[in-house]
């Protein structure tokens, strides 16, 4: 088992879930043309009910474990890093057990009273073992993590969600002839398939490790007063992590159950309502997440390079890297907020050509955009800065606004699904912004009004401007997804070439950039 590099074990893990995350995102816009509406939102409340069970179940155990591993093991302590892994698979066993349980005999109890549509009870009985898969197989992942081997980590991530995309497309056509709810259940069967192969791999890996330490130590016995401590320890350390994971499934938990309901109790039908779902999570949800990946690289590459900064106490380069970091959150998200505002019919029009309904939640969507790439932006910020629980906290505050809201808005009849969507908005929105307040307190970097928000702004307005005319003026010509294609690389070539030309982003901020600065900033003028 050879150790990986600080550099390209970083490199390797966060590619890994780049990756991943974009399979994850290419998926979501292939099914729902594959079983419809109806069986999307049935997927969708499953899949968010699985996920708070899920992090329930292993959220934060698997950093504990490679945290507590190579600290043994830097130490020389081979068989008490041993006794770590055994005691934290013994406990992700357990509870991937019981959350599996939870979910497969209560699943008649959860589709009535949290999901508010009783069709939901075969996908979330047909999720339910990938819990206890998922469960063991971050105790695997933690344990090369923490042997800083992390290629195993990263293959078994994309083996996963390869098969598990290619299992969810399969399942959900092969069981169409049975019905909505046969082939929403087939969808999400596919997680469960994933979760199986990277397991597989995982243990594969694990056995056929040529680890001599792994060998000499595979029978070394563990008392239970061991247990006990190793458990604790391995717990104090997941539990802040556990509270931040939970947040982002608690706020799609919310919608799962609160939107149908709502919607059912000012008139639209269990079908209506369940359309209505499926077009706010599963339609429009997944186009904002597009920039939102990137915003997620963004975030990981941040950590380290902020961090060192912090620790040579290098704060001018501190300041210009985190105002770099906002400044390019707002670069993306201002463009892709007027993108997909002005767009959004025909961009619904080119991916879900039967679901035009869906562009008016992604309209009140878009706006989200701008303060997720914030979120990300600013959490990774705060990561560095040794600050973590800071983000967690407003996280917490926007999860609060967002349910009051949600109840409230999705039951005004004008506006119905779409009061979720400014639900989540202002959510993101609220925690963004803390964060940002904290930022600024702690590094006193300055935030330009003109160069910061203002230019990107107006630059991304008039290309909005460019896109729509562009889709207008073409529409009759070649039609409307030929004509959304040529509006989306028109309004991206014209912000391309303004930016460069009115220089908003300038060549001593491009050298900031860890790494990638320095190659590309030669090329840029001054």
């Amino acid at each position: 088992m050879e150790k990986d590099s600080l550099a390209k074990g970083t490199i390797v893990l966060g590619s890994g879930m780049v990756i991943a995350k974009i399979f994850g995102l290419v998926y979501r816009l292939i099914l729902p043309n594959i079983i419809g509406t109806e069986a999307m939102g049935l997927y969708g409340m499953a899949y968010a009910v699985y996920t708070v069970l899920l992090t329930l179940s292993m959220a934060g155990i698997p950093v504990a474990i490679s945290k507590i591993i190579s600290n043994e093991l830097s130490q020389g302590h081979y068989v008490a890093a041993n006794d770590t892994f055994k005691v934290a698979l013994l406990l992700l066993l357990t509870t991937g057990l019981i959350f599996t349980t939870v979910l497969y005999f209560g699943s008649t109890i959860i589709a009535h009273a949290i999901t508010g549509d009783h069709r939901a009870e075969l996908s979330l009985k047909a999720v339910s073992p990938a819990i206890i898969l998922v469960s063991v197989m971050s105790a695997l992942r933690g344990y090369f993590q923490g042997h800083l081997v992390m290629t195993y980590t990263a293959v078994s991530q994309l083996l996963e969600q390869f098969v598990r995309v290619f299992g969810i497309l399969f399942f959900a056509y092969l069981l169409i002839p049975y019905g909505k709810i046969y082939s929403a259940a087939g969808a999400v069967f596919g997680n469960v398939v994933g979760a199986l192969t990277g397991l597989g791999y995982l243990i594969w890996q694990y056995f056929n490790s040529k680890d001599i330490v792994k060998r000499q130590i595979n029978n070394s016995s563990i008392s239970i007063s061991r247990i006990q401590q190793t458990a604790i320890q391995i717990m104090v350390l997941a539990f802040p992590i556990i509270i931040g994971n939970m947040i982002m499934p608690i706020m799609n938990l919310i919608d799962a159950s609160l939107v149908v309901n709502r919607l059912m109790e000012i008139g639209f039908t269990q079908g209506e309502a369940t359309s209505k779902f499926a077009y706010l999570t599963q339609y429009a949800a997944p186009l904002t997440m597009f920039p939102g990946t990137m915003g997620m690289a963004l975030s990981m590459s941040l950590v380290p390079g902020i961090s060192e900064t912090v620790t040579k106490q290098n704060y001018d380069q501190l300041k210009g890297r985190v105002r770099l970091a906002i400044r390019f959150s707002l670069l993306i998200g201002f463009p892709s907020f007027f993108g997909l505002f002005v767009l959004a019919t025909p961009i619904i029009l080119l991916i879900f050509p039967n679901d035009p309904e869906a562009a008016t939640p992604l309209r009140y969507l878009s706006p989200s955009v701008i303060f997720l790439l914030l979120k990300f932006a600013t959490t990774g910020v705060l990561q560095g800065l040794n600050k973590p629980m800071i983000p967690v906290k407003n996280l917490i505050i926007g999860t609060f606004l967002k349910a009051i809201l949600t109840y409230w808005l999705t039951a005004v009849p004008y506006l119905n699904v779409n009061g979720a969507a400014i639900g989540t908005l202002i959510s993101y929105a609220v925690s963004s912004m803390f964060n940002l307040f904290y930022i600024i307190k702690i590094t006193g970097i300055k935030i330009s009004l003109v160069q910061d928000i203002l230019k990107p702004a107006i630059l991304s307005l008039f290309m909005g401007i460019i896109a729509f005319s562009t889709q207008i003026l073409t529409l009759d010509l070649i039609g409307i997804r030929l004509a959304a294609l040529l509006a989306i690389m028109a309004g991206a070539l014209f912000y391309i070439l303004l930016g460069i030309s009115f220089k908003v982003i300038k060549k001593n901020e491009i050298q900031l950039i860890p790494k990638l600065g320095p190659k590309i900033s030669p090329y840029i003028k001054d």
